[in-house]
């Protein structure tokens, strides 16, 4: 095929500028010309008014501007207008074909027009058409020319597009045109051959190594051959032919894809991870680039996603050339054919980035440079993993080496241990014997013993059952003495008769108790009271009973109403029949801890009195407390002092507590600490409005919970005793 590019200009137009005002440049198609690439002579200009083509043709010269031999626009949001003369002097006909190879251009639409004449050809081309609607089918854009001989022309071209707008025109015979499309496709199909070739042969490695590293490398190759593809317009050819609309989808998925699976491949081909968590970021973050340029495809406008993905891909390729420069400088050899690879890809993606925005010229160089960027790029990463294999297989053997050199050394070393130790172990043998020797006297020996141990172990039984049996009558007798302590406690029925609202918690520690309640009523007065006595179990229950007796002689017999005197008077009785012995080691220092309470029904006045124990009052949400006297019952001074009798005028509902110190003194809790006297009267507080037998109740499980939390038992330490009642004047 004889390629003759003639670029004739009409010189006389600059040299002679008188004939130049009535002459137009134009392009001359004569008997030599078979094919010829269109470049100079080509007017343009841009339109925002989409102007009617009528107004168009009738323009003078000067409405058009001369564009430069270099027909590439980049990105456009305006209409492009061009104007190419053609003179034909061509002595015998010939079918001419026009082609812009370009076949990602949005609408076309190419008038030829006689000059001097109104009639026109049109034909209306573009990527938003069907297939199969086009004159020629043919992946660039064709449109057959028939010619007059020694006749002038204009054709005028109508082009917007939201992809690039590079226009390389050429006019054809129809012989050149088909040599053309013969060897072209020629080259497509070599290129297409040799990526599938590879794509395949990488799969059979992956299928029979299963090394990841080979299905990673044979994705991003798949991503590129879609691309190439829809950019050489062969996707629109073979594929979807039906579906201009997909035309506009495939082309950024496909590079969202690639950048994808390069980063991944990076990720697991070079092991970034183990050099470096800055690279490995960098990569992690064109994975997020790649995903939201994916998922932008769909949404965003196709001029702003192709000039993003074209940017993304540049970034891309210097990113992962730029890890593989890291990764190689910290050790890492078989990088080095990576490097290269994405060096050639890196030159060929930019090339063809800034081709497609119209920054540098578009020729046969710069239009294929990506092609032979990707063919390289394939080849040498496939010698990459090659020469990873290789520095795998070194290292293996060096390894294996070693471990034969330190198998050696190990079996040498063993033979010298097993030799000491068989010196060891002869040695061991020999003590062994004579402590066996020494062990069978020493069982004769514990032989001996144990027969005195199962004579003393038959004593130690019958002591054994012996302390049982009185163990037992003891136990049966304390038994009894709780049914006579209970007994001699006022029923909870009598207690509530005086007071109809109140309840009583009373929990010993043993079987019997060292606190005790009292309560007595007569026609005026109401009297109750909470009574702790030194120590608890038996020696405590003595010491209940004891007071029971008294404040009954006390109240009942003699008849005394106030609380300070009742106490008064406990005291000179305990002194005067407790302690009799006022020195000496047999002198007694029990005593008891109370507080008592007498209500004078008739006056709503209750009056206190205590030892050491409090008396806590609630009116109206306004917590009272009245302390006891610091002296207990039993160790206070006859001569000197006198227990302190407080009084409480009921003018409202109020509700009142009295207890013994077994309550705030248990243990528990997370860090098993005492309830305490403020937790108590918290709690008090918290529950005063319930009714009495709830508060009854939920004073119990508080206890219960706070010795048994944490997965933790506490044992109860203290007889306990709290009574609450409820006043109402």
């Amino acid at each position: 095929m004889r390629v003759l590019n003639l670029l004739l200009f009409l010189l006389t137009a600059i040299l002679f500028p008188a004939i130049a005002q009535n002459t137009t440049p134009s392009v001359n198609l004569d008997d030599l010309v078979e094919e010829l690439k269109i470049e100079n002579d080509i007017l343009y200009f841009l339109d925002n008014d989409e102007t009617e083509f009528s107004k168009i043709k009738d323009a003078p010269e000067d409405y058009f501007i001369k564009a430069d031999d270099d027909l590439n626009f980049g990105f456009l949001e305006q209409t492009l207008w061009l104007k190419i003369p053609i003179e034909h002097e061509v002595d015998h006909n010939k079918n001419w074909y026009f082609e812009i190879a370009n076949p990602n251009i949005d609408y076309l639409k190419v008038y030829l027009i006689e000059n001097g004449q109104k009639n026109f050809i049109s034909w209306e081309l573009g990527d938003i058409f069907p297939f199969n609607s086009r004159v020629i089918n043919h992946r660039n854009f064709i449109v057959p020319f028939e010619l007059k001989k020694d006749t002038k022309y204009n054709v005028y071209v109508k082009v917007y597009s939201s992809n690039g707008i590079n226009l390389p025109m050429k006019i054809y015979t129809g012989d050149a045109f088909l040599e053309y499309s013969l060897f072209s496709e020629m080259l497509y199909g070599l290129y297409f051959g040799i990526i599938l070739i590879m794509v395949l042969y990488n799969l059979m490695i992956f299928f029979s190594l299963r090394d990841i590293n080979y299905l990673l490398y044979v994705l991003p190759i798949v991503g590129n051959v879609i691309y190439f593809s829809s950019d050489s317009g062969h996707n629109f050819q073979y594929l979807h032919q039906w579906s201009p609309g997909l035309q506009k989808y495939i082309a950024p998925l496909a590079i969202s894809f690639w950048i994808i699976t390069s980063a991944i491949f990076t990720l697991s081909f070079l092991k970034v991870r183990n050099y470096s968590k800055y690279v490995y970021g960098a990569l992690i973050g064109m994975i997020t680039l790649g995903l939201l340029l994916f998922g932008y495809t769909f949404f965003g406008n196709y001029q702003t996603v192709m000039e993003l993905s074209n940017k993304s891909t540049s970034i891309n390729a210097i990113v992962l050339i730029s890890s593989g420069i890291y990764v190689y400088r910290k050790g890492n050899k078989f990088a080095r054919y990576f490097i290269m690879a994405w060096a050639f890809f890196t030159l060929g993606i930019l090339t063809h980035t800034l081709t497609t925005e119209g920054v540098i010229e578009s020729n046969l160089m710069t239009r294929y440079a990506l092609a032979f960027g990707t063919i390289m790029e394939i080849m040498l990463l496939s010698l990459a993993l090659s020469d990873k294999y290789k520095f795998i297989q070194e290292d293996t053997e060096k390894i294996q080496e070693s471990l034969i050199q330190q198998q050696e050394k190990d079996r040498k070393t063993l033979e010298r241990r097993v030799k000491e130790r068989t010196r060891q172990l002869d040695k061991v043998s020999q003590e062994t014997d004579r402590y066996t020797r020494k062990i069978e006297e020493a069982y004769g020996e514990i032989q001996s013993m144990n027969a005195s141990l199962e004579k003393q172990n038959e004593e130690i039984e019958s002591q054994k059952r012996e302390l049982s049996k009185k163990n037992e009558k003891i136990t049966a007798s304390i038994n009894y003495a709780q049914r006579i302590q209970n007994a001699i406690l006022p029923s909870i029925e009598a207690i509530q008769h005086s007071f109809p609202e109140s309840f009583v918690l009373y929990k010993p520690k043993d079987i019997v108790s060292g606190d005790f309640y009292w309560h007595y009523e007569s026609q005026t007065h109401s009297f109750i009271a909470a009574i702790d006595c030194t120590g608890h179990g038996v020696p405590g229950a003595f010491m209940s009973m004891i007071g029971e007796r008294l404040l009954k002689q006390i109240v009942i017999t003699d008849r005394t109403t106030d609380p300070g005197h009742i106490l008064d008077q406990l005291n000179h009785y305990i002194k005067v029949e407790l302690h009799k012995q006022a020195e000496g080691k047999g002198a007694l220092k029990d005593g008891m801890d109370l507080c008592m309470c007498v209500y004078d029904k008739k006056n709503s006045i209750l009056t206190f009195a205590g030892a050491k124990n409090p008396l806590y009052y609630i009116e109206n949400n306004n917590f009272g407390h009245i302390k006891g006297d610091k002296c207990s019952i039993g160790s206070a001074n006859l001569d000197t002092f006198e227990f302190t009798t407080h009084k409480v005028r009921v003018t409202s509902p109020t509700v009142f507590y009295i207890s013994s110190d077994g309550y705030q003194d248990q243990f528990g809790g997370p860090i098993n600490r005492k309830i305490g006297g403020k937790k108590f009267r918290d709690l008090l507080e918290m529950i005063h409005k319930l009714p009495m037998d709830k508060q009854k109740m939920a004073l119990d499980q508080f206890l219960i919970r706070w010795m048994t939390g944490e997965g933790k038992t506490e044992h109860q330490i203290d007889d306990i005793l709290v009574i609450g009642f409820h006043l109402k004047p």
